[in-house]
């Protein structure tokens, strides 16, 4: 693990949440619409939470509402809690 790309990632999430976007967290910058990752969406964003919620997707964490899983083109296709647990669905 690259961690002084990680924490860029970090900050850049952290950024995006203080004025109110949609912000992938762990994921390489350039590569946030594809594969696995966790995508953070404040209160205010209640179209986009009101989809996943309606799927059955993501949960609230404090403040803020957290789906991880696998994405394709920014949209999360399977909910899982780590790569390993998204490795074992698909093989499913």
């Amino acid at each position: 693990m690259n961690v002084g790309k990680s924490l860029v990632n970090i900050s850049v999430a952290i950024a995006l949440i203080s004025v109110g976007q949609v912000a992938f967290a762990d994921c390489d910058i350039g590569d946030c619409e594809n594969g696995y990752g966790t995508l953070t969406l404040v209160k205010s964003d209640t179209d986009t939470i009101a989809e996943y919620r309606q799927e059955g997707k993501g949960h609230w964490q404090g403040d803020v509402y957290i789906v991880q899983g696998i994405f394709k083109n920014g949209d999360a296709t399977l909910e899982c809690n780590s790569e390993i647990d998204c490795q074992k669905k698909q093989a499913q």
